[in-house]
């Protein structure tokens, strides 16, 4: 399933900046495949909602088989969609003699001009580390709400989306602070929210708070992180992919995004083994 996804995910990325004209496009086209990419993950925890709704007239499992069938097709639809209507190469000028001298050179030594990139090299190593917390956060929600909060499993899916909903609400205020800040600043402020919010999470169940203002609090604590470092961490991989395009001449879009892609699924498969 993660070699499939590959496939698709990375020419999908990469074509995040052939669309974009400039640096601002490219971070809000990245803030609506973040909304579309909550929203998935919203669709997908209704099988909570759903199974508590329909369990005294059907079993769990062939609700749970169900709603997947169902998922299934509405994402083949929709995954569909920027296939047949996207334009590969859009709106981009590329140096095409730098470009052909390129075609020869094989993946993994393309992926290696990528590695040697010193700033990006720092920032996947980064992205590494950071999908630790964020998949903890993903997975373990349903642990968090049945035995620290003591409360119905159904909540899980209120958590994920507060919190996605909470996040929607930030971006105008994220897109303000980077024209400020810069994307770095906010970043870096984004991560401290974060070692906050896993601070408060470690501690659970230690003290005596009404169980509703502990989900309040939890779900306040995690919106700005989430928004945050779930739109920059893309936009820099395509500001750093536009950067070297323009020095080299080659774009190399895709193994910028595969490589991001590929941290990411590290962190990913460590956390869900641990």
């Amino acid at each position: 399933a993660f070699m499939i996804k590959c496939f698709y995910t990375t020419p999908y990325n990469a074509m995040i900046n052939e669309m974009a004209k400039d640096e601002k496009e490219r971070l809000h086209i990245i803030m609506l495949i973040s909304v579309t990419y909550a929203l998935g993950i919203g669709i997908g925890q209704t099988i909570n909602i759903i199974i508590s709704a329909f369990q005294d007239q059907y079993t769990a499992e062939t609700i749970f088989k169900t709603s997947i069938l169902a998922y299934s097709l509405i994402s083949l639809i929709l995954m569909l969609m920027p296939v047949l209507f996207v334009e590969d190469n859009s709106g981009k000028e590329i140096d095409t003699t730098a470009q052909k001298d390129k075609i020869n050179v094989g993946m993994f030594d393309m992926m290696r001009e990528v590695w040697n990139d010193k700033n990006y090299r720092i920032f996947v190593i980064v992205e590494l580390i950071y999908w630790f917390p964020s998949k903890i956060f993903t997975v373990a929600v349903p642990y968090f709400v049945a035995a620290l909060m003591q409360l119905d499993n159904v909540y899980t899916s209120y958590i994920l989306y507060a919190c996605g909903i909470g996040s929607f609400l930030l971006y105008p205020i994220i897109d303000k602070l980077v024209d400020k800040f810069g994307k770095k600043n906010v970043m870096q402020s984004a991560f401290i929210a974060l070692i906050a919010a896993n601070l408060f999470t470690a501690t659970i169940g230690m003290y005596a708070l009404p169980t509703m203002f502990v989900f309040a609090l939890y779900v306040i604590l995690n919106m700005y992180p989430i928004a945050v470092l779930g739109i920059l961490p893309m936009a820099m991989a395509g500001d750093n992919a536009e950067h070297n395009r323009q020095q080299t001449g080659v774009a190399k879009n895709a193994s910028y995004f595969g490589l991001k892609s590929f941290m990411m699924k590290i962190g990913v498969a460590i956390t869900s083994l641990i």
